[in-house]
């Protein structure tokens, strides 16, 4: 699956952030800055898709490993970004992903994100439980 054919999520390049404000589409290259490796690694779980909807360091660190270990994880952020990525540490957690951009208050979002969810392994969601299921990502869904 090409995840930059979905077109209501942008891959956003968070370096680039006036390309983002036009509404470009930018992919990430991979990451090597900061000692991180590169998203495209080899590891036990390399073919393993990943869809994080985790807000934090929670899922984030969850996530992360998940990709040192050669998973394909793919970060899914609303508008305006995740909203712990001003603190810090945030580069700990965000490192070794894709970012898309999808609203999932908008019928639209939500369907792009089923679609990656229907193309990935494994889902990682923190929060309550209810807010999985308002947006039809509950284990029955």
């Amino acid at each position: 699956m090409h995840w930059a054919n979905h077109s209501p999520t942008r891959i956003v390049d968070w370096r680039y952030p006036e390309a983002t404000a036009r509404g470009e589409c930018t992919t990430r290259p991979p990451r090597t800055d900061s000692g991180a490796r590169a998203l495209h690694h080899s590891g036990p779980l390399t073919g393993i898709r990943v869809l994080d909807l985790g807000s934090g360091p929670v899922g984030g660190v969850a996530t992360t490993v998940l990709a040192d270990f050669g998973a394909d994880v793919v970060k899914i952020e609303p508008p305006g970004g995740e909203r712990f990525r001003w603190l810090a540490a945030s580069p700990l957690w965000l490192r070794g992903k894709r970012s898309v951009v999808a609203d999932l208050r908008a019928p639209a979002g939500r369907e792009a994100v089923h679609a990656l969810a229907r193309a990935c392994d494994v889902l990682v969601l923190t929060g309550a439980p209810a807010r999985a299921a308002r947006w039809g990502l509950a284990p029955r869904d």
